[in-house]
């Protein structure tokens, strides 16, 4: 069940409480703790951009008065800014405590090209995880070089010989068909299916020179629901001490048109809502293409599995695999505070094994429908519980919002390699 938030900013008598009114003081006071860096005034001050819903950590905010927004131009305590709005951490000013909802070095992960680098140079490390039962066969390629296409052509020679010699073989290896993406964009713009190599090659050799693709095997089999695809949106919050936590209460994105593999259509094979938004078929089966948990696990229980014990310890297992080959790679000059919710997609084929698709940082946050109505609001009050309130402790005498426990830590001993 998504938390309903219950509390709302202080009353005026609660602001009063001890003789402050945190909403009029004109009193500017450090807060000295021995455990945190850097100068930080009360009231401190934010700075939020409103694109992809920033205005859920504003309302965060609001229901604490001790912060305000920082007059334009001036220095902020909290930086608050959607995928795409850049973040120079050379611009922090000197000796204020500062916090950013960016983990420098966040590119390791939430490119597909460093991502799929750095599970294959995890797996030569660590000797024993096959990162082939956590991603679909991937396979970077540059535009112009010849490295990436002898990898396919390596590959495309192996798939054959598994494909002829056994009927048992790994479900994502059947079939000729690839899906090919950007090295770093997102929002689903840029991806092709494609059947054949040839037709990779082509696709590749088409394109500017040293530009960087992902080829990726389909999962030509996977599981439905109202005979279309989804995937499995699953947050992640990574604080500034780079603990990952998972949101419990995640949820399920569906195409609205079904599903058949030879189909060029996109609509059929991204969940997108950038792609899935504009068809008027949008919401037929589920309001604004979207489930709860809650109702995914009704799915998955009418197929007499269990997605609390068959499904999400898969999820689990990935991230952990993910974060282990990426921590020592990121804030590699240790900024102080800085952390980043995202979203890991995740599809399931008709096995029931689950498979990590991609990793998105700055996840979208529009409350397009009531699942997201329900689950948005609480899930980035308790981000700011977990982040903002830390690093800037509120007043003693502060009354906060209900505390929340959505989140939940993932440990990913043993250490990354």
């Amino acid at each position: 069940m998504v938390p309903e938030l219950r509390s709302t900013s202080p009353t005026k008598n609660s602001q009063q409480k001890s003789g402050t009114n945190w909403n009029k003081s004109l009193v500017r006071r450090v807060l000295k703790n021995k455990a945190l860096k850097g100068k930080a005034l009360v009231p401190y001050l934010w700075h939020a951009y409103t694109p992809n819903e920033g205005i859920l950590m504003i309302e965060a905010l609001n229901r604490r008065p001790w912060w305000k927004k920082a007059p334009e131009g001036k220095v902020y305590n909290f930086w608050w800014g959607p995928n795409g709005e850049r973040f120079s951490f050379s611009g922090m000013t000197p000796g204020l405590r500062q916090l950013v909802n960016r983990i420098p070095q966040h590119g390791e992960f939430c490119t597909k090209t460093q991502l799929a680098l750095n599970l294959q140079s995890y797996a030569k490390r660590s000797g024993g995880v096959d990162v082939s039962s956590i991603v679909p066969t991937t396979i970077v390629l540059s535009s112009g070089g010849t490295s990436g296409l002898a990898q396919l052509k390596s590959y495309q020679a192996t798939l054959s010989k598994a494909i002829q010699g056994s009927e048992d073989t790994n479900q994502h290896l059947h079939g000729d068909f690839w899906i090919v993406k950007p090295g770093s964009r997102n929002r689903g713009m840029g991806i092709e299916v494609m059947q054949g190599q040839k037709a990779v090659e082509d696709f590749i050799r088409s394109k500017a020179t040293s530009s960087q693709w992902v080829v990726q095997k389909y999962l030509e089999d996977p599981m439905l629901i109202h005979g279309c695809k989804f995937d499995i949106r699953q947050l992640i919050l990574l604080t500034h001490d780079l603990e990952v936590y998972m949101y419990s209460e995640s949820y399920v994105r569906t195409c609205a048109t079904e599903y058949t593999k030879d189909s060029t259509d996109r609509t059929v094979h991204l969940t997108n809502d950038y792609v899935q938004k504009h068809m008027d078929n949008y919401g037929k089966f589920e309001d604004a293409n979207k489930l709860s948990y809650d109702e995914f696990r009704a799915v998955i229980a009418s197929h007499g599995k269990n997605f609390d014990t068959d499904i999400y310890p898969q999820i689990e297992e990935a991230t952990r695999h993910v974060f282990r080959s990426v921590l020592g790679k990121l804030n590699v000059r240790h900024t102080d505070y800085c952390f980043e919710l995202l979203g890991m997609d995740f599809m399931v084929d008709s096995s029931f094994k689950v498979w990590l698709i991609e990793i998105n940082t700055s996840p979208a946050l529009f409350r397009h429908g009531k699942v997201l109505e329900d689950l948005m609001p609480p899930m980035i009050e308790e981000v700011a519980q977990r982040v903002v309130d830390k690093v800037f402790p509120p007043p003693p005498d502060a009354v906060l919002p209900e505390t929340l426990n959505g989140f939940k830590r993932l440990y990913l001993q043993p250490k990354e390699l």
